[in-house]
């Protein structure tokens, strides 16, 4: 868990459940099935300093939206009277205890008044659905004329953010390859059939073991989609057995790594970081 400050909602978890509190809430949970469905996600059956804040800000959230039980509250100052979040504050400065002491305070004070009459109702999120599929290949030109890149779209899956963007609250994650090819884009297809070489990123952890890193993740949202839409080119579809394949051999080795297709493909021929890994077509 990420934490910076000595705020309830200073850490990533609290933000979590925060959000998929508004998120239900936008899709018309009931107030039962919302807690209920909290508790088991984020495993708060153990109430002690390990979930004290998440617990803290579960209940702080629900008093916002005006669907605070009695449970809840009641759990809330328990954790806040015993002292339970207080055991995660032993080791910062006097100061910083004071002050988170003042943020549990105020907290037990906002859920001994009456919360809102009738629950906040969000508006539904939309959900930005990028076209790209799994098993598509695009091509995007290289710094050479005529010449083109191309990469091969091993996943794409929806991802929800700690906060709340305009236009859309879910956006879709797309993961892709860069393939271990230069050339025209007419021959693209005929070149690869058979089988693709995925060029991947080469990561030696402490026992000397060579794990396999997919290229890149890309969020669409972040000022991805202008550059997606103008500069790649939608060339065809690879076997679906073949994607899987790629997908298993780079996620559940070790996730994802931050190099970027963009660079240039001299730079993963030469740099002894990378290699390619050949995948025939069955």
């Amino acid at each position: 868990m990420g934490t910076w400050g000595i705020g309830l909602y200073s850490n990533d978890e609290a933000l979590d459940i925060r959000d998929s509190m508004r998120e239900m809430a936008s899709y018309g949970w009931k107030t039962e099935d919302m807690i209920r469905q909290i508790i088991q996600e984020y495993e708060l059956e153990k109430i002690d300093s390990t979930t004290s804040n998440m617990w803290l800000a579960f209940a702080d959230t629900a008093w916002r939206q005006g669907r605070m039980t009695e449970t809840l509250k009641e759990t809330a100052i328990s954790i806040i009277d015993q002292g339970i979040d207080m055991e995660n504050w032993q080791d910062v400065s006097p100061s910083d205890q004071r002050k988170r002491m003042l943020t549990l305070e105020k907290l037990k004070d906002r859920l001994q008044t009456p919360q809102r009459s009738k629950p906040v109702k969000y508006a539904k999120m939309r959900i930005y659905d990028f076209p790209w599929k799994a098993g598509e290949v695009y091509a995007f030109p290289s710094d050479e004329d005529g010449l083109y890149h191309a990469v091969l779209v091993i996943d794409n899956e929806l991802w929800k953010p700690n906060q709340y963007v305009p236009d859309a609250e879910r956006v879709n994650i797309i993961d892709f390859v860069l393939l271990d090819w230069r050339g025209k884009i007419e021959n693209l297809q005929n070149d690869l059939r058979g089988g693709v070489s995925v060029v991947l990123y080469r990561k030696v952890d402490r026992h000397g073991n060579v794990r396999l890193l997919g290229n890149y993740g890309i969020d669409p949202y972040e000022n991805y989609i202008p550059i997606l839409n103008t500069i790649y080119q939608y060339v065809f579809s690879m076997d679906a057995a073949l994607c899987k394949k790629v997908k298993d051999d780079i996620h559940d080795t070790c996730g994802f790594s931050l190099e970027s297709p963009f660079d240039c493909y001299e730079e993963f021929k030469n740099d002894p970081r990378y290699i390619t890994k050949f995948y025939a077509l069955e």
